[in-house]
């Protein structure tokens, strides 16, 4: 088994991709709470990303059944990852789509991932046939927080004076 090198991330530079890197926000200003002066008040100003992303969870479970996934399997979860909507935990399926997008070339094939990925508990299919839950264990667009209250399992807390 090799070992990992021990990184001096100083010594790492620039990450080279960040040079063409644009990224669309919107800009966003409040009145802040802090004042400059007696007179003056600060603003507050928050930049929102506007480019949808959706979050992939770690977790040793969630790495041993990626490990465990073919690779059209794979391809299917990252379809479904770029498919999925701001707060909403399902999503719909173009088997055509998804198939000429990701060079699938047999509808078995695709049958094989959808079984794959519903055998490991990703994914689980509703009562529409193109539409299946989504794990928020493995993936979310949104915050997960506020769509399920009721899953909160409290760790630690921190006590802010």
């Amino acid at each position: 088994m090799n070992k990992l090198e021990i990184i001096d991330e100083g010594t790492l530079s620039v990450n080279p991709f960040t040079y063409s890197l644009s990224i669309r926000v919107t800009k966003s200003t409040s009145l802040g709470k802090y004042k400059l002066s007696d007179s003056i008040l600060l603003n507050d100003v928050y930049y929102y990303d506007r480019q949808q992303s959706t979050r992939l969870y770690h977790s040793r479970d969630n790495e041993e059944v990626i490990s465990l996934l073919s690779p059209t399997s794979l391809r299917l979860f990252y379809f479904i990852a770029n498919r999925m909507v701001k707060q909403r935990d399902w999503v719909q399926i173009n088997r055509e789509y998804f198939m000429s997008k990701y060079g699938v070339k047999s509808v078995n094939s695709f049958k094989d991932a959808l079984k794959e990925l519903q055998r490991y508990l990703v994914i689980v299919s509703t009562h529409y046939d193109t539409v299946y839950w989504v794990n928020p264990s493995f993936m979310f667009n949104g915050d997960r927080v506020k769509k399920y209250p009721n899953n909160l399992n409290v760790v630690s807390t921190n006590l802010s004076v």
